[in-house]
């Protein structure tokens, strides 16, 4: 998909929709920025992509809904049925999944 055809699929969304997707975008933006870190922001364990990502919280007047994201969170994503499904790992990777990355397991 080229970036026209994506303008042209986001401006079918709905409000809440772009909102989610605002948020979204923003996470990704501020997580690539911090690529640079010395912590990995993505890790691919098994069948999950374990990926540290900035969120909005959706409350009106925090921080975050003037551009100061929270975290980073850690979340796993995988396919499903065809589905992509996504769960909220926490703060820090858990001690598996760390242990697994370091013998350079995917």
């Amino acid at each position: 998909m080229n970036l026209r055809e994506l303008k042209r699929s986001i401006s079918g969304l709905n409000i809440h929709q772009m909102i989610r997707l605002d948020a979204w975008l923003h996470g990704l933006i501020e997580t690539t920025e911090r690529a640079g870190d010395d912590e990995p922001t993505k890790r691919v364990i098994g069948n999950k992509t374990y990926q540290s990502e900035m969120v909005r919280c959706g409350k009106k007047g925090c921080r975050c809904s003037r551009g100061e994201l929270h975290g980073p969170y850690w979340y796993a994503y995988w396919t499903e049925g065809g589905k992509t499904k996504s769960e909220y790992v926490g703060k820090n990777l858990p001690e598996p999944q760390k242990k697994s990355r370091r013998r350079g397991v995917r």
